[in-house]
């Protein structure tokens, strides 16, 4: 049996959905998050969890509260945490 991959995080089609909401493409949430085009294409479509710092810039940028984008991505701070 091979061994399970785990289920990609649900961040990237998240972040699609609100960019198509807010009819941002890619380059413009790239340029009001001070973000490079590679990073935004890879947040929605990597299927990892973003860092926090980069949940601030998109929040930012999308206009909605960081707080909010974190918590609906299941990201928080303590996530990185060193133990």
């Amino acid at each position: 049996m091979e061994p399970r991959l785990p289920d990609p995080h649900p961040f990237g089609p998240l972040l699609h959905a609100l960019m198509a909401n807010r009819q941002n493409t890619v380059h413009d949430l790239a340029r009001g998050a001070g973000l490079s085009t590679s990073t935004v294409h890879g947040l929605r479509s990597s299927g990892r969890r973003p860092h926090p710092d980069l949940i601030k810039h998109l929040a930012e940028a999308l206009g909605v509260p960081a707080a909010d984008l974190a918590a609906i991505a299941g990201v928080s701070d303590e996530d990185y945490l060193d133990p």
